[in-house]
């Protein structure tokens, strides 16, 4: 059984495109995967005439897009054109081909983001079960550092898993990174009893920290741990910087994103903002042992 069988790359045909179909034969290469291309028309166009052009040019530049990946030796199904809901048509895609990972690109910048992702691939991160591979523009396609950050629950533990499995193929370096909030003292509180109160969170999160990893095999793998008091997307987006972090992977939890430990409007931060490609994990593993 191949680690990673089938890979859906859903496509926007974006100035990013070339980077994203590059990085995926890399993969593909890596893990002899299957590639299937596909694209979503909107479902509100009204004009007929408008809509077969655009049918046609999309029909042309997926056969171009395939060829492309053909000619790298990569397995390819036929590639899929469906009209609707863009993320509601990719994700059901998904399960019907029965893909290990949806990989997409980051999208077009929003107004005021600090980094780009789209509102598609915010949304497909949100709704899918299945893992998600987002692609940053301008992603290096050389794997050589890789962040997990975790909050020692069971959506990190996947993460970690997968993360573990991903540095071992890719022969890169990991870096476990665990945050925790710290207290800041203010002129009604004493910044004593704040600091001895910080200590001994830090103290209580080595202590969780070492019995999570307890339960990994990390023999044999370059891998370094890192624990950091502070605002957890702001640490983790450091962390990236410091690392030189080339991939990020994410446990998630149901519907509302990033699990606990990053919850409300930090998820939406860390999806968005983060400055790297990154893999968001739910209830599946991306990859198949």
């Amino acid at each position: 059984m191949k680690l990673l069988e089938k890979i859906l790359l859903a496509t926007d045909f974006n100035k990013s495109t070339d980077n994203v179909v590059k990085y995926v034969i890399v993969l593909a290469k890596t893990f002899q995967s299957e590639i299937t291309l596909m694209y979503v028309l909107p479902d509100n166009i009204k004009n007929k005439k408008s809509e077969l052009l655009l049918k046609e040019a999309a029909i042309k530049r997926l056969e171009t897009i395939n060829d492309r990946i053909k000619g790298e030796d990569v397995k390819t199904e036929k590639p899929i054109l469906e009209h609707g809901n863009i993320s509601d048509r990719i994700i059901q895609t998904a399960y019907s081909i029965k893909a290990n990972v949806i990989l997409i690109g980051a999208g077009e910048k929003q107004e005021n983001d600090a980094f780009q992702l789209g509102i598609t691939a915010r949304e497909i991160i949100r709704k899918s079960d299945k893992p998600i591979w987002v692609i940053k523009n301008n992603s290096s396609l050389s794997i050589k550092n890789i962040l997990c950050p975790v909050d020692f629950s069971s959506v990190s533990k996947r993460a970690l898993k997968n993360a573990i499995s991903l540095a071992h193929i890719f022969k890169a370096k990991l870096i476990i990174f665990s945050v925790y909030r710290i207290n800041r003292y203010t002129p009604l509180s004493s910044k004593m009893d704040w600091d001895e109160e910080n200590e001994r969170k830090a103290s209580e999160q080595i202590k969780n920290f070492n019995l999570f990893l307890a339960d990994f095999n990390l023999k044999d793998l370059n891998w370094n741990k890192e624990i950091i008091g502070g605002d957890a997307t702001t640490e983790i987006r450091r962390a990236i910087t410091r690392n030189k972090s080339d991939l990020n992977i994410m446990g998630t939890s149901g519907k509302t994103g990033l699990s606990r430990f990053i919850l409300g409007s930090v998820t939406e931060k860390v999806i968005r903002e983060v400055p790297t490609s990154f893999i968001t994990l739910k209830s599946e593993d991306i990859i198949d042992l």
